[in-house]
């Protein structure tokens, strides 16, 4: 979570005077929220689909996903919420760009 909403409080208050970036830093802080209040239903969802329970998924190594499954949020919420992924398989995952922007956010 810290990941997530560090590059939104990271400029000094100053930068908050300006309309457009006090109300830019609001939703993006209100869409990282939904984001991350998603993540237990999607990885209960993940886990069954995977059929592997969640603290197994949490430290695997190796994540190897299938299209049908591999949905931004739940990339996502694998990639921030696990320490030990050395590979993540996403061939043929249309994550699009918000399960990319959650994967470079969690590698950042």
């Amino acid at each position: 979570l810290r990941a997530l909403l560090e590059p939104i409080a990271s400029h000094d208050t100053d930068y908050y005077n300006e309309d457009a970036q006090l109300g830019g830093a609001i939703n993006d802080a209100v869409t990282m929220a939904g984001r991350v209040a998603s993540w237990p239903k999607v990885l209960q969802a993940l886990t069954k689909e995977l059929n592997i329970d969640l603290p197994r998924l949490l430290t695997a190594s190796v994540v190897k996903l299938q299209p049908k499954v591999a949905n931004p949020v739940a990339v996502g919420a694998i990639a921030l919420l696990s320490t030990h992924i050395t590979e993540l398989g996403l061939d043929n995952a249309a994550i699009g760009p918000t399960g990319l922007t959650m994967l470079a956010t969690a590698i950042h």
